[in-house]
């Protein structure tokens, strides 16, 4: 009897190797699209767009016909999910179906992929009058500007601008005017000087980044 409760409390004694039980993430799923899937009636100046569950490591956008790129920015939220935006170089072919296809993953690991179809269609005017500077003649204490076809300072509120490279931007508010205008003027200030005799590209975008407008210009030599 003794000997048996000793070699209870031999066994018992024993420490058991600290196993780390926290849980495997789940891989990130996609949730949302941008065009939607079968859309026949999308803007030849959309942007492309994928929601995910949390962030990928690892995404690349390919489409048939071919959309060359200026830009792309990744977007998180509090909760993990992250937005990647595809922003196209130049406007879509209107009248046509483009295929899409998406591939994400960790850098060294099984990916997945997402894939849908959207067509173009023509559109009465562009999202915009006009735009600048343009040209190659540009200051580098330039200001960038853009008209709208939209009234009021609500136009103002989901504009946002990128520059290629990269410059901080202040945007001016919008003034409130009675009646409402035909169009509205962003004036869009660099928080500094911009290069010399550097090619920059201008990356507009309206409705929560669903749709854009992409144009270059270059500054002169100092």
């Amino acid at each position: 009897m003794k000997r048996w409760l000793l070699l209870m409390l031999t066994v018992l004694s024993v420490q058991l190797p600290n196993i780390n039980c926290s849980p495997v993430p789940e891989p990130p799923t996609v949730f949302y699209l941008h065009p939607e899937p079968d859309k026949t009636s999308v803007s030849s100046y959309t942007t492309i767009s994928a929601t995910f569950s949390r962030a990928p490591q690892v995404v690349e956008l390919t489409t048939e016909p071919h959309i060359e790129l200026a830009h792309v920015s990744r977007y998180t939220s509090d909760n993990e999910e992250a937005k990647f935006v595809f922003y196209p170089k130049n406007r879509l072919v209107v009248n046509t179906t483009y295929n899409a296809t998406l591939l994400y993953g960790p850098e060294n690991g099984p990916s997945s992929t997402a894939s849908w179809q959207f067509t173009t269609v023509e559109e009465p005017r562009p999202p915009t009058m006009f735009q600048s500077p343009k040209g190659t003649d540009v200051p580098i204490d330039t200001q960038i500007t853009v008209n709208l076809w939209r009234r009021g300072a609500s136009a103002a509120e989901d504009a946002e601008l990128i520059m290629k490279p990269f410059v901080d931007i202040d945007k001016l508010p919008v003034a409130e005017q009675e009646p409402p205008p035909l169009s509205t003027t962003l004036t869009f200030c660099p928080t500094r000087r911009l290069t010399p005799n550097t090619t920059y590209t201008v990356i507009f975008t309206l409705g929560e980044k669903k749709s854009c407008l992409v144009w270059q210009f270059t500054t002169i030599s100092e």
